[in-house]
């Protein structure tokens, strides 16, 4: 069955006259639904590529499109080419997701997003306001230094995140391609994404919009999966993220499990992911069965 799921790509022009790719994975069936997958920080769509073969296999069409600055994006040079949250949720994703539920008017659609990605898929809900049956979130949290447990990890992350900080704005980008966290990025990206670090609230540069309150807003169903060996995004993360979704519907589920005979982490997790899609399986389910 493997074998029969179809790949294809399709390149989409922003906007800004910048563009990226859309890669579909089509399973051997009739389509039960859409999920789009939004990637982690510094992960290109390749990563995924195992983990969308499965979903296919189950029935589903999954659209994952290249994040900005990736190998896939026009954007190659993320310090003349600034650009941060408001550039990917205002001209990226507000392009793109468009573009690929257009396609499908009839079938159900899920977003789903894998670490900061998951923050961006509620963002992205909250404002736009999308026509979808949920949010899918796969080890995504808040980045906020006091989610963790023990006094040492707090205060280690908050240093670290005050560190990126300060070096982003001394060099006008983060080398995170240097230092082993999160890829080469730009300047606006990482200054929104300590600041959410360092205070747990949304504060995006050049936008004027309060994702504070439209998070409050938002009122989908919402499904949270983290992983007992994510040390980057522990369950107690997504719980501060979950506390501002009060009129979500949000399911939560912490997942324990192993691939190669460790503990699956926050990205180990997608090359053994069953346990994982059961989840989204019986959520969805779940789900139906509520307006049914």
């Amino acid at each position: 069955m493997e074998n029969c799921v179809h790949m294809e790509v399709q390149k989409v022009t922003l906007p800004d006259g910048h563009h990226t790719e859309v890669h579909w994975s089509h399973p051997p069936v009739q389509p039960q639904g859409v999920v789009i997958l939004v990637s982690a920080l510094g992960v290109s769509v390749d990563y995924y590529r195992g983990l969308v073969k499965q979903w296919s296999e189950r029935g589903y069409i999954i659209a994952r499109f290249e994040s900005r600055g990736m190998r896939y994006s026009s954007v190659n040079d993320v310090i003349n080419d600034n650009f941060g949250y408001r550039e990917v949720l205002d001209v990226d994703m507000a392009t793109i997701i468009p573009f690929i539920t257009q396609q499908y008017p009839d079938l159900p659609v899920w977003l789903c997003g894998h670490s900061l990605g998951g923050q961006f898929a509620l963002m992205y809900a909250s404002d736009y306001l999308p026509n979808l049956e949920g949010v899918m979130l796969l080890a995504a949290g808040s980045n906020h230094f006091r989610t963790l447990k023990s006094s040492i990890a707090v205060t280690r992350r908050q240093l670290e995140i005050k560190a990126i900080r300060v070096v982003n704005q001394c060099m006008g980008y983060f080398p995170g391609h240097r230092v082993g966290f999160g890829g080469k990025q730009p300047k606006n990206l990482m200054a929104d994404w300590s600041y959410e670090g360092l205070t747990g609230r949304y504060k995006v540069v050049n936008s004027d919009k309060d994702y504070n309150v439209l998070l409050k807003e938002l009122a989908l169903p919402v499904m949270m999966i983290s992983f007992a060996g994510d040390h980057w995004v522990p369950k107690r993360s997504a719980d501060r993220l979950a506390e501002k979704l009060i009129h979500c519907s949000v399911v939560q589920k912490e997942l324990s499990y192993s691939w190669k005979s460790k503990p699956v982490d926050h990205f180990t997790w997608s090359k053994a992911p069953e346990q994982v899609l059961d989840a989204f399986e019986e959520w969805v389910a779940s789900e139906k069965r509520k307006v049914a």
